[in-house]
């Protein structure tokens, strides 16, 4: 979605993202990222990562909330399906309803139909930037590094079933106790 669909959106002046100063493309999206991100409920992120075990590897994928920088909802499964994603994007929408924009990146399983008709059939809009840009999920991003460095390098998983328990644990850490240095070293 372009900076100016995502400015109509959101009801903010386009001006205010692309016309002060002379910025380049990824600091306009970042001047309308801030804004999603300063108002409850607008928007959320998702992405994948890949978790290696001794016994093979498996894929997380996590859906957060941009203003609180919650973790709403995650899935750990070892198949790249697009439908097990989109069930889990489904019941996030049913328990924590519909934002403005959902932030997905460019993976196969976020641009597939039955994702993109979910949000589509919520009237939610989709913002999908650029390949090879890691910065348009940087929020997501910075929570695999967090938990990757503060728990599965640590404690070295052998099983699903462990990574599973620990990723909850972790997550759970992540939304109550943990202070975030962007939240004014609050919490979620």
């Amino acid at each position: 979605m372009s900076i100016a669909w995502q400015c109509k959106a959101l009801g903010i002046s386009r001006s205010v993202a692309y016309y002060e100063k002379k910025h380049t493309v990824p600091e306009q999206d970042l001047v309308v990222l801030e804004h999603i991100c300063s108002v409850s409920e607008s928007g959320r992120a998702t992405d994948l990562t890949y978790i290696k075990l001794p016994s093979g590897h498996v894929y997380l994928m996590a859906i957060i909330d941009l203003y609180s920088r919650r973790v709403l909802n995650w899935i750990i499964t070892n198949t790249l399906d697009a439908p097990i994603f989109t069930n889990c994007l489904r019941v996030t929408i049913e328990q924590y309803g519909c934002p403005a924009i959902f932030k997905p990146d460019q993976g196969c399983q976020f641009t597939s139909d039955c994702w993109t008709s979910v949000l589509l059939e919520h009237v939610i809009l989709i913002s999908m930037d650029g390949k090879n840009r890691a910065l348009d999920n940087i929020y997501v991003e910075r929570l695999w590094r967090s938990l990757k460095y503060e728990d599965i390098y640590i404690k070295q998983y052998e099983s699903v079933r462990g990574l599973r328990d620990g990723v909850a644990r972790y997550f759970r850490f992540y939304n109550t106790e943990r202070f975030h240095q962007s939240l004014d070293y609050r919490t979620p």
